[in-house]
């Protein structure tokens, strides 16, 4: 290429005038000189490319590139992992939760139940208890008035020598023969049928 601008140099040189050939040789002066700047930097850049690290390095962060992105991935599907254990942990627990509060609930209606059941039964103790005291107390006052009339027919007897006979009603609300326990002095009726002896005797 220089080869050929010298050439030309030599043409303009015959063919124009001397400012002309000065004007050219500066031209191709400058043009040699930053051809060979550029050559030696194209000289020092393969030098660089060849003789550093520069590929190796280069090399070596694809590389690990490649294994930040495997390990990513790794690391993506372990906490896609470990959210499935945390959600069946939570899981567990609501459902231990859950279990806890139905225990609580069955002991709260079993010691509902049981204070009901114990109510029920004072209550029904209660009431035999009244009953009882009830029909112990009419039995006492049927007893006095059965006993008050055993002393008045035994006095009648006594005056007049006979019982005179009560029409009772077929209905009655009265006690039975073996519920009835007269109180009476084992003395006065001994002195009772001793006087009926006597009067027999008498007779």
């Amino acid at each position: 290429m220089l080869t050929s601008l010298k050439d030309k140099l030599l043409t303009v040189t015959k063919n124009s005038g001397k400012r002309s050939a000065v004007a050219v040789a500066e031209k191709i002066k400058s043009i040699t000189s930053r051809v060979d700047g550029d050559r030696e930097n194209l000289v020092q850049i393969n030098h660089i490319l060849t003789n550093s690290s520069l590929t190796r390095n280069i090399s070596q962060c694809l590389t690990q590139i490649k294994q930040l992105y495997s390990s990513c991935e790794v690391i993506e599907q372990k906490l896609v992992e470990l959210e499935d254990v945390i959600n069946e942990a939570e899981f567990r627990n609501i459902k231990k939760k859950h279990l806890h509060h139905l225990d609580c609930y069955r002991q709260r209606k079993a010691e509902s139940l049981k204070y009901l059941q114990q109510s029920l039964e004072d209550n029904y103790q209660q009431k035999l208890k009244d009953h009882d005291i009830k029909k112990k107390s009419q039995l006492e006052e049927r007893q006095k008035v059965f006993q008050e009339a055993f002393r008045s027919d035994l006095e009648t007897y006594k005056h007049l020598g006979t019982i005179p006979k009560v029409n009772l009603p077929k209905q009655q609300n009265g006690a039975i023969l073996e519920e009835i326990e007269l109180d009476f002095d084992q003395k006065e009726l001994d002195k009772f049928f001793e006087d009926e002896n006597n009067v027999n005797g008498g007779l």
